[in-house]
């Protein structure tokens, strides 16, 4: 979690610098500094078999931080034709860019087989994999599912049984089949769920492909299988200030890379785990209203940013920080109990009765025109921004701890850009 002194800081330079003005209500801060932290950690791992590690678009699709990615040497992943769109105009090269989307129609497909050459592109099912060419020029995938709950809450688990995403592991006779009929099939997808810290679960999971690419490759009496993408999903922690560390995983999951037979060279795709951490929206307090004996926090962050923490209040514990209008700092949520503390209810702008960000929560007095802090705000936020009411998305702003810089790298949306939206 980022610091209050950290947060003061860079809000009082985006002022001097004239980033934001009154009509920013709301801003997505970004610490590139953080980010790289992350990237550096996990270049470290799978070099002995050789990695492809790749950032997932739609965590924080903002082009600014896609091109620092890129610029560290990191690939893309993409869950739409536009977001293997977005990687290219980023800086990505094609064979650093990998395709998962589940429902590629077929213009897509022909448009992946024709100016995609180099990149993998994930089939989602053997239904899809029968609409591609016998020769593509793409190193092809399958996402195979192992048809057991990953542990993760149900709307981001994505293994069980009736799941929309991935072959059933059980049906290796037709997945073999399937790998005599393309011989541009080398690679080998899984991904099982979203914010999961269950070493053993992912591990296990991991270890059933990797056997399944070892027994299609005895099959097919060739090494046809040589690449194994492990997908993402590694879980942060919203509770407190230390942050899981992805060493827990992959440490098991490369010592066991290693001692195979056969060596396969490794997909990451983590989106979550790098975003998270490195972002926080500073949200204005519009109205601060007196509502039986709590206040409630009328601010310009509400569905629309923290979709997930709206329609699903229980998704993750959130911390807040306020601040005065002057950017000085004022106090937690974190510290129930503590002194000078009153009940509070975040609310957001939106015109409907669930745009609460948060309930029942412990603040200190707050007013008209204080800012309010969402930590760990750098992934799925802006990401699924929410066009409900016609509402401005955000400027987002880039900073450096290091340089101590800060740089606008997304402007807020104007009236103009919205109502285009609905032309």
């Amino acid at each position: 979690m980022i610091t209050p002194e950290e947060q003061s800081w860079a809000l009082h330079q985006a002022h001097r610098e004239k980033l934001i003005n009154k009509d920013d209500t709301a801003v997505l801060f970004y610490n590139a500094t953080k980010l790289h932290e992350k990237l550096r950690a996990v270049k470290g791992f799978f070099i002995q078999t050789g990695a492809l590690h790749t950032v997932a678009i739609k965590t924080n699709p903002t082009f600014g931080i896609l091109k620092e990615i890129v610029k560290a040497g990191f690939g893309l992943e993409a869950a739409s034709l536009a977001e293997v769109k977005m990687a290219l105009k980023a800086g990505c090269e094609k064979h650093k860019i990998v395709f998962d989307s589940p429902a590629k129609t077929q213009s897509e497909i022909n448009w992946c087989v024709n100016h995609l050459k180099g990149a993998t592109v994930n089939a989602n099912c053997l239904e899809e994999l029968h609409r591609y060419p016998i020769r593509t020029g793409l190193h092809l995938g399958l996402r195979l599912n192992v048809q057991r709950s990953s542990g993760s809450a149900d709307f981001l688990d994505v293994a069980g049984a009736c799941s929309k995403f991935g072959e059933p592991i059980s049906r290796f006779e037709e997945i073999l089949k399937a790998a005599k009929t393309f011989p541009e099939l080398n690679t080998l997808h899984i991904h099982q769920g979203s914010q999961n810290n269950n070493v053993h679960v992912l591990l296990r999971g991991i270890k059933e492909v990797v056997n399944t690419a070892e027994s299609l490759n005895k099959k097919l009496g060739k090494r046809q299988i040589t690449t194994i993408d492990i997908g993402g999903g590694f879980a942060v922690n919203y509770s407190g200030d230390d942050e899981w560390d992805i060493a827990r995983l992959y440490t098991a999951t490369e010592q066991f890379f290693q001692s195979v037979d056969g060596r396969f060279g490794v997909i990451t795709e983590l989106g979550r785990y790098y975003h998270a951490h490195a972002g926080f929206v500073a949200a204005q307090c519009e109205y601060v209203l007196n509502r039986a004996g709590a206040r409630v926090l009328i601010t310009h962050a509400g569905a629309d940013l923290f979709l997930r923490e709206c329609y699903v209040p229980d998704a993750r514990p959130q911390t807040f920080h306020l601040f005065g209008s002057d950017y000085k700092y004022k106090g937690t949520n974190k510290f129930t109990g503590a002194p000078g503390l009153v009940e509070s209810h975040v609310a957001g702008p939106l015109c409907f009765g669930g745009d609460f960000p948060a309930k029942g929560i412990q603040l200190p007095p707050a007013q008209a025109g204080d800012i309010l802090v969402f930590n760990d705000a750098g992934a799925n936020t802006l990401a699924l921004w929410s066009i409900h009411c016609s509402r401005a998305a955000p400027s987002v702003i880039l900073y450096n701890v290091e340089s101590k810089s800060v740089k606008l790298i997304k402007k807020r949306q104007t009236h103009e850009q919205v109502m285009r939206f609905w032309q």
